[in-house]
């Protein structure tokens, strides 16, 4: 089983450091103004579908801004919790916004003791999802309300699921 997990770790770091020798195009051709350009995608750390980009949200500070949209007698948190996502996808413009199992890249996925995060993602590294993905504009508005940019996690589902 350790050879295993060495091994995984391995192939974890190969992947990261071909990854940096890639990049992707980040503009659209003959965008309209500077709203219509598509968002500055960071080439991925690894070579894997199972990667997210988007954004951590903290729990607490979720529930706190879903309080401030429901019915102040509601104290249900997943409520709470889930309002504040769908005004953060109405503000924004980007309806595709999922909340998902997240890893910070670097971690061991096949290691379940490994802290995992909520993640607001705006799309995995695949060609169709990077074609359709969400305008820069769009993109800075959902930084702008959870008060920090979007980054590549690892999907986390493979490994709890």
């Amino acid at each position: 089983m350790n050879n295993i997990n060495e091994r995984m770790n391995e192939l974890l770091i190969e992947d990261a450091a071909e990854a940096q020798q890639t990049s992707f195009d980040r503009t659209v051709s003959g965008p309209k103004n500077s709203a219509d350009l598509l968002v500055a995608v960071p080439h991925p750390t690894l070579r894997t579908k199972w990667q997210l980009f988007g954004w951590r949200l903290d729990d607490d500070w979720m529930i706190e801004y879903g309080k401030s949209l429901c019915d102040p007698s509601t104290d249900d948190e997943w409520l709470h919790f889930k309002a504040a996502v769908n005004e953060v996808r109405r503000q924004s413009g980007i309806s595709r916004l999922v909340v998902k199992p997240g890893m910070r890249v670097g971690c061991n996925p096949w290691n379940r003791k490994e802290p995992m995060d909520m993640i607001l993602t705006m799309m995995k590294p695949t060609s169709q999802e990077f074609r359709t993905r969400p305008t820069q504009s769009q993109a800075d508005k959902v930084s702008a309300i959870l008060g920090h940019g979007p980054e590549w996690w690892l999907d986390a589902k493979p490994v709890i699921g």
